[in-house]
């Protein structure tokens, strides 16, 4: 008498491997779903969203900085107040970042957009700078969002910097988080 054999996929254990490959292929669909943890942080009554992970520097001048996993990576918060009024909020800032990163600084555009009920002054630009002595020079991107809290209220400035890879989605996922406090 001959003995009944199992079928091959049963025998080999097929279905499991089946059952296992279905499971990682709906989780791959969702992975994008899965979103990090974030936390607020706040300059004043101007807040963002930042990955939990990030840690922020002690407050200097009134500004808020909350740094990255890299050098480069970090988001700058700030309350100014207005330019005179002969001067333009762009002129204004663009002054005070050629102060602040020399011959290194270069403007690659800058526009008004609308953002949520905001009115933005959008500014893209590159600098080159150091991360300590010991480093080579590094070539930075920011974008930075600057927009008036009313007619004579302060500037809120809010600035994502990293690498020209990092900065789009940095600013899609940070500087899309603004709110200011009432």
């Amino acid at each position: 008498m001959s003995e009944a054999r199992e079928p091959f996929w049963l025998r080999h254990d097929l279905h499991v491997v089946a059952v296992a490959a279905a499971a990682l292929a709906i989780a791959w669909l969702f992975r994008f779903d899965v979103a990090a943890p974030t936390r607020r942080v706040a300059s004043g009554p101007l807040s963002a969203a930042v990955p939990a992970a990030w840690l922020a520097d002690p407050p200097q001048g009134g500004a808020l900085t909350v740094r990255g996993d890299d050098a480069l990576t970090r988001l700058e918060l700030r309350v100014v107040d207005p330019p005179p009024e002969a001067v333009s909020l762009d002129a204004a800032l663009e002054l005070e970042r050629g102060g602040r990163y020399g011959e290194l600084y270069q403007r690659v555009s800058s526009g008004r957009r609308s953002v949520g009920d905001k009115d933005v002054l959008r500014t893209v630009y590159t600098y080159a700078f150091k991360p300590t002595p010991a480093h080579g020079p590094r070539v930075a991107t920011a974008i930075e969002y600057a927009f008036a809290a009313g007619a004579s209220g302060p500037i809120y400035v809010a600035t994502v910097h990293g690498g020209d890879d990092k900065v789009r989605d940095l600013e899609r996922r940070i500087l899309g988080s603004l709110e200011v406090a009432r």
